[in-house]
């Protein structure tokens, strides 16, 4: 027998999804919210007071609608799709962080084919690789990430 956790602590139930997925350092599971009665993307490090319940949930197959790092809840921003080459010496980091569904490995590196948010999220995760990636598509976040890397360095010139 277990108690029931007091009313203002949220309900989570992983009926729509059991898929946790790693965004950068911290993990998050895509669920259904019953105190909100809707799909949210949860921080597991923020689960306080979870327990285990006799209820049962049957599956919804829509729920994951886009080949991405996580399922993306419209808060989040606009999706975009990127094609992105990486080479071969960072491929542990693209198993660690992304869907394996969206990584194709090649004689030379690895393509990368999915759907994100763009948001500050998205720039640093890229600029993490540093010459390590290639955006293929869209070059609209090419020339982003080129803007962000001349910040940078202008923002260290002289040291």
């Amino acid at each position: 027998m277990h108690r029931r956790p007091p009313r203002s602590t949220p309900l989570y139930s992983s009926a729509a999804s059991d898929v946790y997925k790693r965004q950068d350092k911290a993990w998050y599971l895509f669920a259904f919210c019953l105190s909100r009665n809707k799909n949210r993307l949860f921080r597991l490090s923020r689960i306080k007071n979870l327990f285990l319940t006799e209820v049962h949930f049957e599956r919804k197959t829509d729920i994951c609608q886009y080949n991405s790092v996580f399922p993306i809840p419209e808060e989040i921003g606009n999706l975009i799709d990127l094609e992105l080459e990486f080479t071969l010496d960072v491929g542990y980091r693209l198993f660690d962080t992304l869907d394996d569904t969206a990584i194709i490995k090649h004689e030379n590196g690895y393509t990368v084919k999915l759907t994100l948010p763009e948001n500050n999220w998205l720039y640093d995760f890229l600029m993490s690789f540093g010459d390590k990636v290639t955006i293929v598509r869209p070059k609209s976040i090419r020339q982003i990430l080129k803007a962000k890397h001349e910040a940078a360095r202008e923002h260290h010139k002289g040291e």
